[in-house]
């Protein structure tokens, strides 16, 4: 059982990162139970807020995150 998900945002900032944090404790419940879990994000290359954001995501939570550039 794989759940795929993909993330596009056109704006971040402080709240949004907030209410991501809480979106990516409950995608870490899936890979807590035994399945995997495909993410998906696509950002502005030029953003480096997101870039970093999703690293300490990653590290925090211990889920795998593709980023895309576009």
């Amino acid at each position: 059982w794989v759940c795929q998900a993909d993330i596009r945002l056109g704006y971040f900032n402080s709240q949004s990162s907030k209410s991501l944090y809480l979106l990516f404790k409950e995608l870490k419940q899936i890979t807590n139970s035994g399945k995997t879990l495909a993410l998906s994000w696509h950002y502005d290359g030029e953003d480096e807020n997101i870039e970093e954001f999703v690293e300490l995501l990653k590290e925090d939570m211990g889920i795998e995150v593709t980023l895309l550039k576009e």
